[in-house]
């Protein structure tokens, strides 16, 4: 599975360490969370969604023309 956060962030002209304050989290664990190295909680995948503006179904790859 491919995911986008990375791509949202990137595309937002937003580092790792803006979204890790953001977000109460280290760096490290945004990184692993755009590699999709480490799996991320339900919660903190909506907050992901909301600040981005966008639907989970989206940062979770699905393609609705699929």
């Amino acid at each position: 599975m491919k995911l986008r956060l990375r791509e949202l962030r990137e595309s937002r002209g937003l580092s790792l360490k803006q979204v890790a304050i953001k977000f109460g989290v280290l760096k490290s664990a945004v990184s692993h969370y755009e590699k999709h190295s480490r799996e991320m909680r339900y919660e903190m995948l909506c907050r992901f969604a909301k600040y981005y503006g966008t639907t989970i179904d989206y940062i979770l790859g699905y393609d609705p023309e699929e």
